[in-house]
């Protein structure tokens, strides 16, 4: 990687494309407990596959965060803002390598097309074409 570009949303389109077309082969896992960075945290939707040598975990996290009341005028944002003081959940899709005994050991940078895969994913995985395809009739 000698260039200065990010690679990572090119790797993870190509994971999509690849899964989109069935090259990549993904199942669902169970949550586990570890995946949690705070006890209230929510593991949901859980994948794994093996491409290429390495095992590699989807899954989406929702977590809470509590927020300090902003004052109307926000300098940084620079603009007028009505958030309120509060806790507030957010989420975020993990895509992570493990090692040979299911350990994270790197874990892929934050992606606005991390939603895309796990859609693709959440799509294989269902079965939904399949099931559009014999409501349609077509097989």
């Amino acid at each position: 990687m000698g260039t200065a570009r990010d690679v990572w949303p090119d790797a993870i389109a190509k994971l999509t494309s690849l899964t989109q077309e069935g090259k990549i082969k993904w199942e669902s896992r169970q949550a586990l407990n570890s995946m949690k960075k705070s006890p209230e945290d929510l593991i949901r939707a859980v994948y794994e596959t093996n491409f290429k040598g390495k095992t590699l975990r989807l899954y989406s996290r929702s977590y809470k965060e509590t927020v300090a009341a902003p004052s109307p005028f926000s300098p940084s944002l620079g603009f007028f803002t009505t958030r309120k003081e509060g806790e507030y959940w957010y989420e975020e899709i993990v895509l992570e390598i493990l090692d040979i005994n299911n350990i994270p050991v790197f874990e892929f940078p934050k992606s606005v097309w991390l939603k895309d895969l796990l859609f693709a994913v959440q799509y294989q995985v269902s079965g939904v074409k399949e099931y559009l395809d014999e409501i349609f009739g077509e097989k």
